[in-house]
This record gives structure tokens, sequence and C-alpha cells, in this order.
């Protein structure tokens, strides 16, 4: 009995991902798609499909064709096919097969928020997307609570 083997990713982009990409553009060669028909092809939820798409429309290999089945308050499904350039198509083929091709940004690296005396920030590396703003009035109390309770005593550092 022979041990599993393990699946190591050595490249930017995995052997399978590039053959769906392949596959999905020769099918969009012979007829435009919807989504539906997309993550049928691709044996994959819609969102997956959506990736797909995504990542193909920005590097121009397919475009929005056109809308089916609309109506006066509906816009219609989107229909999908492939870039009318077929060196644009070649390219982004060539691309992909070395291995070079980043289909999505990278996140933006966290910049560092300016010290405040007295103040700090600890901001975890999941919650980087939500925007810090730092207040730069010095802290006070409440007004409602401050006509209750007076005015907070003065902290000395």
């Amino acid at each position: 009995m022979t041990a599993p083997s393990m699946r190591t990713r050595c490249t930017s982009m995995t052997e399978q991902r590039t053959a769906n990409l392949k596959s999905l553009i020769a099918e969009l060669a012979t007829r435009e798609m919807q989504i539906d028909d997309i993550c049928e092809h691709l044996k994959m939820s819609p969102s997956g499909g959506r990736k797909y798409i995504a990542d193909l429309r920005a590097a121009g290999v397919m475009v929005l064709a056109r809308h089916v089945d609309a109506t006066a308050t509906y816009a219609g499904k989107a229909c999908y096919g492939l870039a009318s350039d077929p060196l644009l198509v070649s390219e982004f083929l060539r691309r992909i097969e070395q291995h070079k091709y980043q289909p999505r940004i990278p996140a933006p690296p966290v910049r560092a928020l300016p010290t405040l005396p007295g103040r700090s920030f600890h901001i975890m590396a999941d919650d980087t997307h939500f925007a810090v703003r730092i207040n730069r009035y010095p802290a006070m109390r409440d007004p409602l609570v401050a006509a209750l309770f007076g005015p907070a005593a003065e902290v000395r550092a």
C-alpha cells in the first residue's frame, strides 16, 4: 500500500484552475453562455462561476454579449461571450500557461496609524478592511451624562 501523495502548490495558479479557464474559453469560442451554463460546464457553484467570470472579464477575454429574458422592470440574465480580439485571447492563454497571470488584485498593505499621546490602536489582521479614523478631539464626557453627573474628573498621565 502506498502513502497518499501530498498535494503541493508550487505555482500562483493551480493546474485545475488553468484547465478550467482553458475549457471555459474553448466553450465560449463556440457559443454564448449564461452563468448557469458556465457553472454546469465547470461543475461548480454559482459563486465559483462568478469568480471565473470576474477574472475573465477583468482580463478582457470575456465580454457581456447581451441580456436574455428581459422585461420592462428586469434587465434579464446576462449572456457572456468571448472577446472579438483573438490576439488578446491568445495572449491570455499564453500567460496562464506560464502560470504568471495574477487575476486578482492583492490586498493593500496595512498602513501604520499615527500615534498620539494617550492613544493606541491594536488592529487584528482580519479587521483591516474596516476604516479606522482617529478622532483628534480630546476625550470628553457626553453632554447628557455631564448634565446629570457633572464634568469628568481630569486624568493625569
